[in-house]
């Protein structure tokens, strides 16, 4: 047998342990004609090196190939050598199996030219004929009925219903008129997951026991699946949020405040203390210098800054130009910090509330109630996930120690309790945008927010363990990408998010929002109060000391003088 194997082998390795290492790809040349080789070839077709791991050049004078063993796969790389004598060179043929072998002139070598291939085409191109052969192709739905699923997958009909079922049957109907082959579709409710014995149940359990041979869902990869089923090419983006209604943002007290920031009040409180003192000294040395009698007091310089302020102008005018142009310029300032001011707020009014709640922390801080949908992909995420955060928002929001069952609904159910309710649902977001879209008022729509608890992932199509098609329908699925074909049916198959084209109602002013003028006004009404008691206080002791002062009338005196 060693005398008909030509291979670079590595020292202290045998061909059989050779063969058995892992490998990407590797050559084989076997010369056909004796008892031996024979023997040799028909052993190893039966124990899967006729697979596309290894590529074989079989030399034979006798025969172009050989039909006797029928373990050749789809996936073979198997290239008979034969002589010509009358064309003076060697013809090559490529053999692999469907249903039946199939052979195929693959090109010629001469000592002149070298090699010619006739095979121009990538191999799975030149091999997309499947001659009809059927699969046994397993599907997950979960809400559409399980009769006549072949004409429901492709109605226009409630569309977004199993949108990701549907998306990838219209992908494997591309498929399948090209590869010529037709589909068994077996209908389940469930992907795949990991059971108390170790196995998988599902469309994963399916394909490991060899009762389906093609999985048209697709599924994450996971480690644990990996040695059950063979991935062949990403299909879908698979985003699995909590939606919700991001409650109303709450007035803050100081909201009349935010439009300045606190150096811009103090340079502003400066500022207006500077011109107060200003205006007051100026008046002071006109009334000393022109010997005029003029307000000078205080209070009536702090009137006249808020006069400034207010961009009302002054109550009382004085002759000197440099007060005159001091009130000018200070009012100026006034209406640019005004306009500024006033631009702020009114904007503050009309822009969309800030989104307090962002991440899962935000959201088990928050006041809403957690639930999902039941479908059998969220309770495997809440199952398996290792992430702190996720199990205390399991253990505090989606099923707490008050709770006989977690908060577990239907999509009808979840989108209601979403619109009238403080609740949020962790679902796939396609599946409830179609209720949304239906359901939802515009001002209903602008509120929704979705924190990802789960990280979007790339889903695969999946396939058979060990499969010979597996490349083929990779490289399909590959094709289907690049020509735009996949992106034609994620189109029409996957509802977008609720557009929000803003709430048609203005957004009022709320209480909070004005405590700052009202605390003013309040503390400006005490304070005037306390004044005025203090004011009638000392109004009532000059009006005793007056009257205790003032000289008794005497009338022996007045009696005397006349």
């Amino acid at each position: 047998m060693l005398r008909n194997f030509w291979l670079v082998l590595k020292k202290h390795v045998g061909v059989a342990g050779y063969l058995s290492e892992n490998h990407f790809k590797l050559g084989i040349f076997l010369e056909y004609d004796c008892d031996t080789s024979k023997q040799a070839f028909a052993e190893k077709s039966t124990t899967s090196y006729l697979r596309s791991d290894y590529q074989w050049l079989v030399w034979s004078q006798t025969h172009a190939f050989d039909s006797t063993h029928p373990d050749y796969n789809f996936d073979s790389d198997v290239t008979w050598a034969t002589p010509n004598l009358h064309q003076g060179r060697v013809a090559l043929f490529d053999a692999y199996k469907i249903d039946r072998l199939i052979v195929t002139p693959a090109g010629y070598w001469d000592s002149t030219r070298g090699i010619t291939h006739r095979v121009k085409d990538q191999k799975y191109s030149s091999r997309s004929d499947l001659h009809g052969i059927s699969f046994k192709a397993g599907i997950v739905v979960n809400v559409m009925p399980e009769d006549h699923i072949e004409d429901r997958l492709v109605s226009q009909t409630d569309r977004y219903t199993d949108s990701m079922a549907r998306y990838h049957y219209a992908l494997y109907t591309h498929l399948r008129d090209w590869f010529n082959f037709k589909m068994k579709l077996i209908v389940m409710d469930s992907y795949g997951y990991a059971t108390a014995n170790g196995s998988y149940n599902g469309l994963i359990g399916l394909l490991h026991s060899k009762e389906v041979e093609l999985g048209i869902s697709a599924v994450l990869i996971r480690h644990g699946r990996l040695k059950f089923v063979d991935y062949t090419a990403p299909t879908w983006l698979f985003c699995n949020p909590i939606l919700f209604r991001h409650p109303k943002a709450t007035a803050m007290p100081d909201a009349l405040a935010q439009p300045f920031s606190a150096p811009v009040w103090l340079c502003c409180a400066a500022c207006w203390l500077l011109v107060m003192v200003s205006l007051r000294f100026i008046v002071v040395l006109e009334s000393r210098r022109q010997q005029t009698a003029s307000d000078q007091t205080w209070s009536t310089a702090c009137i006249t800054i808020v006069e400034v302020i207010a961009e009302q102008g002054a109550e009382v005018s004085h002759k000197w130009t440099s007060w005159r142009v001091l009130f000018l310029f200070a009012l100026v300032q006034a209406v640019i910090l005004n306009n500024y001011y006033g631009a702020s707020l009114v904007s503050s009014l009309v822009a969309p509330s800030t989104k307090t709640i962002r991440t899962v922390e935000d959201l088990i801080k928050s006041s809403l109630k957690v639930g999902y949908v039941n479908v059998s992909y969220n309770h495997d995420f809440f199952k398996t996930s290792s992430n702190p955060l996720i199990k205390k928002l399991y253990s505090k929001k989606v099923f707490p120690s008050s709770n006989s069952k977690p908060n577990v609904f239907s999509r009808e159910v979840a989108v209601k309790k979403i619109k009238e309710e403080a609740f949020a649902i962790q679902a796939e977001a396609i599946s409830l945008y179609p209720l949304i879209e239906d359901q939802f008022d515009e001002s209903e729509k602008c509120s929704l927010a979705e924190v990802n608890a789960f990280p979007p992932n790339t889903v695969y199509s999946i396939i058979q363990k060990g499969s010979p098609y597996k490349k083929l329908f990779a490289f399909g699925l590959r094709a289907l990408w690049e020509r735009g074909l996949m992106k034609r049916q994620l189109h029409l198959w996957r509802p977008s998010p609720p557009q929000c084209y803003g709430a048609n109602e203005v957004p009022g002013v709320e209480l909070g929002a004005i405590s700052l003028a009202l605390v003013l006004l309040a503390a400006g009404t005490v304070t005037a109060l306390a004044i005025l008691v203090v004011e009638c206080q000392l109004s009532h002791d000059r009006c005793c000391k007056r009257f205790i002062l003032k000289p008794k009338y005497d009338k022996t005196i007045h009696r005397a003088k006349k």
